[in-house]
Protein backbone atom coordinates (compact mmCIF):
# COMPACT_ATOMS: atom_id res chain seq x y z
CA UNK A 1 0.00 0.00 0.00
CA UNK A 2 2.83 2.41 0.82
CA UNK A 3 4.37 1.89 -2.57
CA UNK A 4 1.01 2.71 -4.27
CA UNK A 5 0.59 5.94 -2.33
CA UNK A 6 4.16 6.92 -3.10
CA UNK A 7 3.60 6.35 -6.83
CA UNK A 8 0.47 8.49 -6.87
CA UNK A 9 2.27 11.31 -5.08
CA UNK A 10 5.15 11.16 -7.52
CA UNK A 11 2.77 11.34 -10.51
CA UNK A 12 0.99 14.34 -9.04
CA UNK A 13 4.30 16.09 -8.51
CA UNK A 14 5.30 15.52 -12.14
CA UNK A 15 1.91 16.80 -13.40
CA UNK A 16 2.19 19.92 -11.26
CA UNK A 17 5.67 20.60 -12.57
CA UNK A 18 4.54 20.28 -16.21
CA UNK A 19 1.50 22.48 -15.63
CA UNK A 20 3.62 25.15 -13.97
CA UNK A 21 6.06 25.16 -16.86
CA UNK A 22 3.21 25.57 -19.35
CA UNK A 23 1.78 28.49 -17.43
CA UNK A 24 5.23 30.05 -17.25
CA UNK A 25 5.76 29.70 -21.00
CA UNK A 26 2.31 31.11 -21.77
CA UNK A 27 2.92 34.09 -19.53
CA UNK A 28 6.30 34.69 -21.09
CA UNK A 29 4.72 34.50 -24.55
CA UNK A 30 2.13 37.09 -23.74
CA UNK A 31 4.80 39.50 -22.57
CA UNK A 32 6.87 39.02 -25.76
CA UNK A 33 4.12 39.89 -28.28
CA UNK A 34 5.14 43.18 -30.11
CA UNK A 35 2.59 46.00 -30.10
CA UNK A 36 4.34 48.68 -32.29
CA UNK A 37 3.22 49.26 -35.96
CA UNK A 38 5.56 51.11 -38.38
CA UNK A 39 3.72 53.40 -40.86
CA UNK A 40 4.88 53.39 -44.51
CA UNK A 41 5.03 56.86 -46.07
CA UNK A 42 3.03 57.20 -49.35
CA UNK A 43 4.93 57.84 -52.58
CA UNK A 44 3.93 59.50 -55.85
CA UNK A 45 3.03 57.15 -58.70
CA UNK A 46 2.45 58.79 -62.09
CA UNK A 47 0.57 56.89 -64.79
CA UNK A 48 -0.23 57.64 -68.44
CA UNK A 49 -3.98 57.32 -68.63
CA UNK A 50 -6.39 58.44 -71.39
CA UNK A 51 -5.87 60.09 -74.80
CA UNK A 52 -7.66 61.20 -77.96
CA UNK A 53 -6.55 62.18 -81.48
CA UNK A 54 -7.92 65.35 -83.11
CA UNK A 55 -7.58 67.20 -86.38
CA UNK A 56 -5.23 70.12 -86.03
CA UNK A 57 -6.65 73.60 -85.74
CA UNK A 58 -4.97 76.96 -85.28
CA UNK A 59 -6.59 77.34 -81.87
CA UNK A 60 -5.93 76.16 -78.33
CA UNK A 61 -8.84 73.73 -78.13
CA UNK A 62 -9.22 71.08 -80.88
CA UNK A 63 -12.80 70.28 -81.83
CA UNK A 64 -12.81 67.55 -84.50
CA UNK A 65 -11.86 64.10 -83.14
CA UNK A 66 -10.26 61.49 -85.38
CA UNK A 67 -11.30 58.55 -83.18
CA UNK A 68 -13.03 57.72 -79.92
CA UNK A 69 -11.28 58.37 -76.62
CA UNK A 70 -8.28 56.07 -76.00
CA UNK A 71 -8.73 54.54 -79.47
CA UNK A 72 -6.13 54.32 -82.23
CA UNK A 73 -6.65 55.88 -85.66
CA UNK A 74 -4.89 55.19 -88.96
CA UNK A 75 -1.38 56.54 -89.44
CA UNK A 76 -1.89 59.88 -91.22
CA UNK A 77 -0.29 60.77 -94.54
CA UNK A 78 3.07 62.46 -94.66
CA UNK A 79 2.67 66.20 -94.15
CA UNK A 80 -0.43 65.83 -92.00
CA UNK A 81 -0.63 67.68 -88.69
CA UNK A 82 -2.64 66.21 -85.81
CA UNK A 83 -3.33 67.05 -82.18
CA UNK A 84 -2.89 64.64 -79.28
CA UNK A 85 -4.67 65.31 -76.00
CA UNK A 86 -3.52 62.97 -73.21
CA UNK A 87 -3.55 62.94 -69.43
CA UNK A 88 -1.44 61.68 -66.53
CA UNK A 89 -2.85 60.45 -63.21
CA UNK A 90 -1.19 61.12 -59.85
CA UNK A 91 -1.61 58.36 -57.24
CA UNK A 92 -0.33 58.12 -53.67
CA UNK A 93 0.59 61.80 -53.52
CA UNK A 94 -0.28 64.93 -55.54
CA UNK A 95 2.05 66.06 -58.34
CA UNK A 96 3.21 69.57 -57.58
CA UNK A 97 3.24 72.23 -60.29
CA UNK A 98 6.57 72.80 -62.04
CA UNK A 99 7.17 69.36 -63.57
CA UNK A 100 8.51 69.01 -67.15
CA UNK A 101 7.92 66.16 -69.57
CA UNK A 102 8.92 64.96 -73.04
CA UNK A 103 7.01 63.09 -75.73
CA UNK A 104 8.56 59.96 -77.27
CA UNK A 105 7.57 57.71 -80.16
CA UNK A 106 8.29 54.10 -81.14
CA UNK A 107 7.05 51.32 -83.38
CA UNK A 108 6.75 49.05 -80.34
CA UNK A 109 5.63 49.58 -76.76
CA UNK A 110 8.47 47.44 -75.40
CA UNK A 111 11.56 49.13 -76.88
CA UNK A 112 12.93 51.63 -79.39
CA UNK A 113 11.62 54.79 -77.75
CA UNK A 114 13.04 58.08 -79.08
CA UNK A 115 12.30 61.74 -78.39
CA UNK A 116 10.16 63.64 -80.89
CA UNK A 117 12.65 66.10 -82.41
CA UNK A 118 13.28 68.39 -85.36
CA UNK A 119 14.51 65.77 -87.85
CA UNK A 120 12.67 62.65 -86.71
CA UNK A 121 9.80 60.79 -88.46
CA UNK A 122 7.46 62.65 -86.13
CA UNK A 123 8.16 66.32 -85.47
CA UNK A 124 6.36 69.15 -83.76
CA UNK A 125 4.38 71.82 -85.61
CA UNK A 126 4.01 75.53 -84.97
CA UNK A 127 0.44 76.79 -84.99
CA UNK A 128 0.87 80.56 -85.42
CA UNK A 129 -2.27 81.31 -83.43
CA UNK A 130 -1.23 79.38 -80.30
CA UNK A 131 1.82 79.98 -78.10
CA UNK A 132 4.05 77.06 -77.14
CA UNK A 133 3.49 76.38 -73.44
CA UNK A 134 0.07 78.05 -73.32
CA UNK A 135 -2.04 76.85 -70.39
CA UNK A 136 -4.97 74.60 -71.35
CA UNK A 137 -8.22 76.25 -70.32
CA UNK A 138 -10.69 73.64 -71.60
CA UNK A 139 -9.99 69.94 -71.09
CA UNK A 140 -11.55 67.47 -73.53
CA UNK A 141 -10.90 64.05 -71.95
CA UNK A 142 -13.64 62.71 -69.69
CA UNK A 143 -11.23 61.72 -66.90
CA UNK A 144 -9.25 64.98 -66.81
CA UNK A 145 -9.48 67.18 -63.72
CA UNK A 146 -7.08 70.01 -64.59
CA UNK A 147 -5.51 71.51 -67.71
CA UNK A 148 -1.73 71.63 -68.05
CA UNK A 149 0.06 72.96 -71.17
CA UNK A 150 -0.01 73.02 -74.99
CA UNK A 151 3.31 71.78 -76.39
CA UNK A 152 5.07 72.39 -79.72
CA UNK A 153 8.49 71.24 -78.48
CA UNK A 154 10.39 68.98 -76.08
CA UNK A 155 10.42 69.34 -73.16
CA UNK A 156 7.13 70.89 -72.18
CA UNK A 157 6.84 74.13 -70.31
CA UNK A 158 6.79 73.56 -66.55
CA UNK A 159 3.37 72.27 -65.56
CA UNK A 160 1.30 75.27 -64.45
CA UNK A 161 -1.09 73.38 -62.18
CA UNK A 162 -0.71 70.76 -59.48
CA UNK A 163 -2.47 67.42 -60.00
CA UNK A 164 -4.33 66.27 -56.89
CA UNK A 165 -4.10 62.76 -55.51
CA UNK A 166 -6.04 60.35 -57.75
CA UNK A 167 -6.67 63.12 -60.29
CA UNK A 168 -5.64 63.61 -63.93
CA UNK A 169 -3.85 66.50 -65.64
CA UNK A 170 -4.21 67.03 -69.41
CA UNK A 171 -1.55 67.99 -71.98
CA UNK A 172 -1.88 68.89 -75.68
CA UNK A 173 0.77 67.92 -78.27
CA UNK A 174 0.77 69.09 -81.91
CA UNK A 175 2.49 66.59 -84.22
CA UNK A 176 3.51 66.56 -87.88
CA UNK A 177 4.10 63.35 -89.83
CA UNK A 178 7.43 64.33 -91.34
CA UNK A 179 8.48 60.96 -92.77
CA UNK A 180 6.73 58.24 -90.73
CA UNK A 181 5.63 55.29 -92.86
CA UNK A 182 1.88 54.83 -93.08
CA UNK A 183 2.35 51.07 -93.32
CA UNK A 184 3.70 51.00 -89.74
CA UNK A 185 1.99 51.31 -86.40
CA UNK A 186 3.29 54.05 -84.09
CA UNK A 187 3.09 54.51 -80.33
CA UNK A 188 3.63 57.55 -78.11
CA UNK A 189 4.41 58.07 -74.45
CA UNK A 190 5.26 60.86 -72.03
CA UNK A 191 8.38 60.64 -69.87
CA UNK A 192 9.99 63.00 -67.40
CA UNK A 193 12.24 65.65 -68.97
CA UNK A 194 15.22 63.65 -67.68
CA UNK A 195 14.14 60.70 -69.84
CA UNK A 196 12.94 58.63 -66.87
CA UNK A 197 9.81 56.64 -67.68
CA UNK A 198 6.60 57.11 -65.73
CA UNK A 199 5.59 54.50 -63.15
CA UNK A 200 2.66 53.05 -65.10
CA UNK A 201 1.44 53.14 -68.71
CA UNK A 202 -2.26 52.29 -68.71
CA UNK A 203 -2.53 53.06 -72.43
CA UNK A 204 -0.38 54.30 -75.31
CA UNK A 205 -1.65 56.82 -77.87
CA UNK A 206 -1.19 54.98 -81.15
CA UNK A 207 -1.65 55.01 -84.91
CA UNK A 208 -2.54 51.77 -86.67
CA UNK A 209 -0.75 50.69 -89.84
CA UNK A 210 -2.42 51.37 -93.19
CA UNK A 211 -2.32 48.40 -95.55
CA UNK A 212 -0.73 48.82 -98.97
CA UNK A 213 -4.11 48.50 -100.71
CA UNK A 214 -5.68 51.14 -98.50
CA UNK A 215 -2.68 53.42 -98.87
CA UNK A 216 -2.79 53.16 -102.66
CA UNK A 217 -6.50 53.88 -102.87
CA UNK A 218 -6.45 56.74 -100.39
CA UNK A 219 -6.06 60.13 -101.94
CA UNK A 220 -2.66 61.82 -101.85
CA UNK A 221 -1.20 59.20 -99.50
CA UNK A 222 2.18 60.92 -99.33
CA UNK A 223 0.99 64.50 -99.34
CA UNK A 224 1.36 65.25 -103.07
CA UNK A 225 -1.54 66.24 -105.29
CA UNK A 226 -2.13 64.17 -108.45
CA UNK A 227 -2.17 66.51 -111.45
CA UNK A 228 -5.66 65.57 -112.62
CA UNK A 229 -7.54 65.84 -109.33
CA UNK A 230 -10.89 67.60 -109.66
CA UNK A 231 -10.70 68.23 -113.42
CA UNK A 232 -13.33 67.05 -115.90
CA UNK A 233 -11.80 66.48 -119.31
CA UNK A 234 -13.88 67.87 -122.18
CA UNK A 235 -15.01 65.22 -124.63
CA UNK A 236 -14.25 66.08 -128.24
CA UNK A 237 -17.30 65.75 -130.51
CA UNK A 238 -17.20 62.77 -132.85
CA UNK A 239 -17.14 63.09 -136.63
CA UNK A 240 -20.86 62.36 -136.77
CA UNK A 241 -21.72 65.36 -134.58
CA UNK A 242 -23.80 67.81 -136.59
CA UNK A 243 -23.48 71.57 -136.49
CA UNK A 244 -26.83 71.80 -134.74
CA UNK A 245 -25.69 69.67 -131.78
CA UNK A 246 -25.83 71.45 -128.44
CA UNK A 247 -22.50 71.53 -126.58
CA UNK A 248 -22.40 72.07 -122.82
CA UNK A 249 -19.16 73.20 -121.17
CA UNK A 250 -17.69 70.90 -118.52
CA UNK A 251 -18.79 71.51 -114.92
CA UNK A 252 -16.42 73.30 -112.56
CA UNK A 253 -13.86 71.23 -110.68
CA UNK A 254 -15.17 69.32 -107.69
CA UNK A 255 -13.14 70.06 -104.58
CA UNK A 256 -12.39 66.85 -102.75
CA UNK A 257 -12.77 67.24 -98.96
CA UNK A 258 -9.23 66.02 -98.26
CA UNK A 259 -7.76 68.60 -100.65
CA UNK A 260 -9.91 71.35 -99.17
CA UNK A 261 -8.66 70.43 -95.70
CA UNK A 262 -5.05 70.56 -96.91
CA UNK A 263 -5.55 74.13 -98.14
CA UNK A 264 -7.49 75.11 -95.02
CA UNK A 265 -4.58 76.02 -92.76
CA UNK A 266 -6.62 77.80 -90.07
CA UNK A 267 -9.38 75.19 -89.78
CA UNK A 268 -12.39 77.31 -90.82
CA UNK A 269 -13.39 74.86 -93.60
CA UNK A 270 -12.76 77.30 -96.45
CA UNK A 271 -9.71 78.34 -98.48
CA UNK A 272 -9.54 82.12 -98.38
CA UNK A 273 -7.32 85.14 -97.75
CA UNK A 274 -6.41 83.93 -94.25
CA UNK A 275 -4.98 80.69 -95.64
CA UNK A 276 -3.15 82.64 -98.34
CA UNK A 277 -1.61 84.88 -95.69
CA UNK A 278 -0.39 81.84 -93.77
CA UNK A 279 1.04 80.31 -96.95
CA UNK A 280 2.85 83.55 -97.83
CA UNK A 281 4.42 83.58 -94.37
CA UNK A 282 6.24 80.35 -95.26
CA UNK A 283 6.95 81.35 -98.88
CA UNK A 284 10.45 80.36 -99.99
CA UNK A 285 11.05 78.03 -97.04
CA UNK A 286 11.86 74.34 -97.38
CA UNK A 287 12.33 71.24 -95.27
CA UNK A 288 10.11 68.78 -93.40
CA UNK A 289 8.81 71.42 -91.02
CA UNK A 290 6.86 73.15 -93.80
CA UNK A 291 5.60 69.98 -95.49
CA UNK A 292 1.99 70.81 -94.68
CA UNK A 293 2.27 74.02 -96.76
CA UNK A 294 4.13 72.34 -99.63
CA UNK A 295 0.97 71.52 -101.58
CA UNK A 296 2.71 70.27 -104.73
CA UNK A 297 5.25 68.12 -102.86
CA UNK A 298 8.28 69.90 -104.35
CA UNK A 299 10.02 70.29 -100.98
CA UNK A 300 9.64 74.07 -101.00
CA UNK A 301 6.81 76.57 -100.57
CA UNK A 302 6.71 78.49 -103.84
CA UNK A 303 4.43 79.86 -106.56
CA UNK A 304 2.89 76.49 -107.60
CA UNK A 305 1.62 76.08 -104.02
CA UNK A 306 -0.06 79.49 -104.23
CA UNK A 307 -1.62 78.48 -107.57
CA UNK A 308 -3.04 75.31 -106.03
CA UNK A 309 -4.54 77.23 -103.12
CA UNK A 310 -6.05 79.81 -105.49
CA UNK A 311 -7.59 77.01 -107.56
CA UNK A 312 -9.51 75.82 -104.48
CA UNK A 313 -10.34 79.35 -103.32
CA UNK A 314 -13.79 79.47 -101.77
Amino acid sequence: MKWLVAGICASLAVFAAVLGAAVSVQGAGEVAVPTNVTAVAPTLSLSQNAYRWYENTNALTPTTPLADESTATSTPASGTVVRLRMNLRASGLPLAAGAEFKLQYSQSTSSGWADVGTSTPWTFFDNPGVADGQVIVTTVLTSSDVGESYAESNPTAVSPNAIGKNQDGEWDWVLLNSSAARTSSWYFRMVYASGTALDVYTSYPSFSAVTAATSTSSASSEGSIPPNIGFVHKQQPSASTTASSTFFPPPPPVVRPDILIRCDFNGDRVCNIIDLSILLFYYGKSGPQIAVYDLDGSGKVDFPDISILMFYWS
